[in-house]
């Protein structure tokens, strides 16, 4: 990616990720397949937790406010993506919490029943 300083911000890393693979790129608007990359090199996406289908669903619903055939989005669009991704990990540990309260009640029962 890209060297020095630049890299060392969000909008610097969005900036050398964009650039990804296009020489031709003014770094201003990133691809789902540079986004997917700067995801996975940041360890964000770990394919546990956050898969590259869950990363993939946050772009499009951001995708999906801009006009048909957009393909990228922009850095004031990426907060929103973030957010979206956030959401995602929140209801997933909410359901494993719940899931985990389950198994640990009804383990308990099972005790008291002998």
């Amino acid at each position: 990616m890209a060297e020095g300083q630049e890299k060392q911000t969000l909008h610097g890393n969005f900036i050398a990720y964009a650039k990804f693979g296009d020489h031709k790129s003014t770094g201003k608007t990133i691809t789902s397949k540079n986004f997917d990359k700067w995801l996975k090199e940041s360890k964000v996406q770990d394919g546990k937790r956050i898969k590259s289908t869950d990363t993939d669903i946050a772009f499009t619903k951001v995708l999906g406010k801009k006009p048909k055939g957009t393909k990228a989005i922009e850095f004031k669009d990426l907060e929103i993506c973030l957010e979206e991704i956030a959401a995602h990990i929140s209801k997933t540990e909410a359901k494993k919490e719940r899931r985990s309260r389950r198994r640990s009640e009804e383990g308990s029962y099972g005790r008291n029943e002998d």
